[in-house]
């Protein structure tokens, strides 16, 4: 898979956890500036395509409620039915949580709360990872139009370098370790990035 590619499917992963609070009608939109990290996790067999994605930031900012800036960490993990067509599972949680971003590292090892937008469910994600750089960084300038699942509409706009990354560790839910599979790891700094999504 192509960098871009990748990394615009993380983004698009961590838009649709925000589509799915968000009331049909509504938009929804978040900032982020500053260092991140991220990592996507891909397993396929014949009828089913198994994918987990982290991303942290350590400065960002949403325009619903409350309003908060900071760092922040949003986790999916899901499963879908290639055969059928159809989503089997979809959990995913946000918040500010305690981890460490540096240039070349990060790592995280929390507890997080995580819903299933498909069955209701709800658990926790058990995520102790650790990202290393590597190759050197590379600059980025786009903007990138699509729909997600939902119907919703989403654009992302990306300013800043990034790095490949070697990520280990491990992300578990309901006792199954879900850091498994393809990985695509990625270590950066933004000077500007948005998502603004509408239902």
């Amino acid at each position: 898979m192509k960098k871009r590619l990748i990394s615009t499917l993380i983004v698009a992963l961590v838009a649709f956890s925000f589509s799915v609070v968000s009331a049909q009608g509504e938009s929804y939109s978040f900032q982020f500036r500053g260092r991140h990290a991220s990592v996507l996790f891909v397993e396929q067999d014949t009828c089913t395509y198994s994918y987990t994605s982290v991303w942290l930031a350590e400065n960002v900012s949403h325009n619903q409620g409350k309003p908060s800036r900071g760092p922040e960490v949003n986790v999916a993990v899901g499963r879908y039915n290639t055969c059928t067509g159809m989503e089997e599972a979809y959990y995913f949680g946000y918040g500010a949580v305690p981890f460490q971003l540096n240039r070349d590292s990060a790592s995280i090892n929390v507890a997080l709360d995580v819903y299933d937008a498909v069955s209701g469910a709800s658990g926790v994600a058990i995520v102790n990872l650790s990202w290393a750089a590597f190759g050197g960084f590379w600059n980025e300038n786009y903007v990138n139009h699509d729909v997600l699942p939902n119907g919703a509409r989403y654009v992302s706009r990306w300013n800043g370098s990034t790095s490949n990354a070697d990520v280990v560790g491990s992300v578990i839910l309901d006792g199954i370790e879900h850091a498994v599979g393809a990985q695509y790891g990625y270590l950066g700094r933004s000077t500007g990035g948005s998502v603004y999504i509408d239902r």
